[in-house]
């Protein structure tokens, strides 16, 4: 499904192009509507998501929301949609939205058509986002509606993530964000057999990298991505949070996001979004020369957390948080035994903390700049 934005705008104008593949539901596995017997000790278990389908509609509708907002560093130009969804969750979207799939030929017919348009002007942003099963040896192997179709060779509906990234910078445009959502663990068998899966475009190894490259995955070299059913993962939750001012930082009177930055903080994000959960999974990414890709005029929400030098100081303090030059004032009291933690624009702030034990000094004026994503500030003497 193709999606045009801006059509006002001249044809070769800079824009953001953006290809976003969802896959959930897996026709020839195991709950699969075609389900064919597999050799799963070959392929590893591979279930039905929910997930992904979530992930790429979240992630589709942001993007539709900053351009409206006109946060985008230039309008966002089309986006190419294609989503499976899975037999567990069939209309992920809203009531009666249909989707074209994202078999491989329909993605490999996708990737041509978003190609072509980028490459139509250097200053136009190259942005992919696949959610789905993904598997790694020599490649990150990246799996279609259809993997498993033909039982014998079931890598036939899979395409190679790396050396279809590497072929992509070959397109002229000098902004291209890759993000990948998906696993990247090997099975035993897998290291004894070869993965025949072919790339969406063949790498010129001539080539050289774009100037403003960011490449993440969602996962480290044979770990998984995570997520809940039927919500978006923590990896698409994680991108749009850094997105959204976590990966913020001020330029003159705005605030920007830049995408070396979202690389750079992506795992402390991550942190965040799976606070209550422990936190196990690990991104990866590589980055070239940074480009800003949206703008605020307002300062981001940051979480600051304050505490003092001891955690029984901590646990006595009543803490007071004050913008300077500014109206908000808040107060921590009574006294917790937990650290304050607080949302609060990004900018500076006077901090104190009183007591009522005598054993105790109190604390006046400690001055922090709190910035995203996340400001830590213990208060001591």
């Amino acid at each position: 499904m193709s999606l045009v934005f801006n059509n006002e705008n001249e044809a070769n104008d800079p824009g953001i192009h953006v290809l976003i593949i969802g896959v959930g539901g897996y026709r020839y596995m195991d709950g699969g509507e075609e389900q064919k017997d597999q050799n799963y000790e070959a392929i590893g278990i591979l279930k039905q998501l929910t997930s992904p389908p979530k992930s790429a509609l979240a992630f589709r509708d942001y993007l539709i929301r900053q351009d409206a907002d006109q946060r985008l560093s230039v309008p966002l130009g089309t986006i190419d949609l294609l989503v499976s969804p899975s037999p567990e969750d069939p209309e992920p979207g809203e009531a009666a939205e249909s989707f074209e799939r994202a078999t491989l030929g329909n993605i490999m017919s996708a990737y041509s058509r978003w190609r072509t348009l980028c490459d139509n002007n250097a200053q136009n942003i190259a942005l992919f986002f696949f959610s789905g099963h993904g598997v790694e040896k020599d490649d990150h192997y990246l799996l279609a509606e259809d993997f498993g179709m033909n039982p014998m060779n079931p890598w036939m509906g899979s395409f190679a993530f790396d050396k279809t990234r590497k072929a992509f910078h070959g397109c002229q445009c000098e902004t291209q964000i890759f993000l990948v959502d998906s696993c990247r663990e090997v099975t035993p068998s897998m290291l004894t057999r070869d993965i025949t899966a072919v790339p969406l475009e063949t790498p010129n190894y001539l080539d050289s990298e774009c100037k403003h490259d960011l490449t993440m995955k969602a996962s480290a070299r044979n770990e998984k991505a995570l997520g809940k059913k039927r919500q978006p993962s923590y990896f698409t939750q994680a991108i749009i949070k850094a997105l959204d001012g976590d990966a913020a930082s001020r330029d003159g009177s705005q605030w920007v996001v830049k995408t070396s930055d979202i690389g750079a903080h992506i795992n402390q994000i991550m942190k965040s979004v799976k606070s209550s959960e422990g936190y196990s999974q690990r991104c990866t990414y590589s980055s070239g020369e940074s480009k800003v890709i949206l703008q605020y005029d307002e300062a981001p929400t940051v979480t600051l957390e304050v505490a003092c030098e001891s955690d029984h100081a901590t646990a006595m303090a009543e803490f007071q948080c004050k913008e300077i030059n500014g109206q908000f004032d808040r107060v921590r009291s009574p006294a917790r035994p937990s650290p304050w933690k607080l949302p609060v624009k990004a900018g500076f702030y006077s901090l104190s903390a009183t007591f009522n034990d005598p054993d105790y000094e109190d604390v006046n004026e400690q001055f922090s700049f709190v910035q995203p994503p996340y400001t830590f500030e213990r208060l001591s003497r």
